[in-house]
């Protein structure tokens, strides 16, 4: 394969270091050798192997090399069945950096979970992220048709994503001011007989001790029972939100004190919430630069850093809570 190939290490960084190393190698044609795949990132490897044409090697379980050499981007209709309860929301945003540069629109259906621990949440992932993404100039219109829980899955998220020659370089400092609070409580059921979703709620409430916040519940078929609680607030100038998941053995009640502790602790410090201000440094990089404040700057932004790096020549800094892209010099 080429003699350009970029060399990644995959034994340490996750599953967010060979979905940024996908995402980027898509959009940028540059191909990679990642060590240490594990199989449950395969799905990733095969949908964007779908959508660049990808010649690829190793793609299979208990492999120890994946080779992965992009070509030519291609928009149009595309399904991915991830089986079970595999994250759907972590390969939508494994997709979007890439599909952004076809030529024509992409829709992408995806088969799976929705809401899974150590994921993305399907609603933090509609209601934050994507009107996040939305001031790079990315539009992606993302219908969750069908939730999926832990262990079976069996949700259905469908997207749309148009084509951008590059993204907008992102400048979010500030918040603002507080324009809406919402708070989202979703079970299946088989639970209302036990009043999950208004457990939930009252219980976040209680722990916010304050009636400013919309509430909404709702009450879903789903292959394995599951609950969970997403609030946000609108600010002037961005989203912010978090979320709270069912467990066996939590109660719903301690499911809405956690979501209620997960906000409080958001709301009293700085910038955007660490997960999205991850997410949105491989599009601050496709645009050349741009600077974001955050809660908090992790090893995971700093390992992804230095993904992207290898990949689009700019050179990431951090300062307190802001990270800072740019062209290396």
């Amino acid at each position: 394969m080429n003699s350009e190939m970029i060399q990644i290490d995959g034994s340490s960084g996750g599953g967010q270091l060979i979905r940024t190393a996908l995402s980027l190698s898509a959009a940028t044609g540059k191909p990679f050798t990642i060590k240490s795949i594990r199989s449950q990132h395969l799905a990733a490897v095969k949908a964007i192997q779908q959508i660049c044409d990808a010649d690829v090697m190793g793609a299979t379980m208990g492999s120890a090399e994946l080779s992965f050499a992009p070509k030519k981007i291609k928009g149009g209709a595309y399904e991915c069945d991830i089986g079970t309860a595999g994250s759907s929301t972590l390969l939508l945003q494994t997709i979007i950096p890439a599909a952004i540069h076809a030529e024509t629109a992409t829709t992408v259906t995806l088969l799976g979970g929705t809401d899974t621990k150590w994921c993305p949440p399907s609603l933090h992932m509609q209601r934050v992220f994507l009107p996040l993404l939305r001031k790079t100039g990315v539009e992606v219109e993302m219908n969750i048709e069908k939730y999926g829980f832990y262990p079976r899955g069996g949700g259905k998220i469908t997207a749309g994503i148009h084509p951008l020659s590059a993204p907008k370089p992102l400048d979010l400092q500030q918040r603002g001011r507080v324009q809406q609070k919402e708070v989202i409580a979703y079970a299946s059921l088989d639970l209302q007989s036990k009043n999950v979703a208004e457990r939930m709620l009252s219980s976040f409430l209680n722990e916010m001790k304050e009636d400013s916040w919309e509430t909404h519940k709702q009450y879903i078929i789903t292959t394995s029972p599951g609950c969970f609680l997403h609030a946000h607030i609108n600010y002037e100038h961005y989203p912010l939100g978090d979320d709270a998941l069912g467990e066996k053995g939590k109660s719903s009640e301690e499911v809405g004190k956690e979501c209620a502790q997960k906000i409080q602790k958001l709301m009293k410090g700085e910038g955007l919430d660490e997960y999205a201000a991850d997410q949105l440094m491989i599009y601050m990089a496709l645009a050349g630069r741009g600077s974001i404040m955050t809660t908090k700057i992790t090893d995971h932004i700093r390992t992804n850093a230095e993904v992207i790096e290898r990949f689009v020549n700019v050179k990431f800094s951090f300062s307190k809570n802001r990270i800072t892209c740019g062209p290396v010099v």
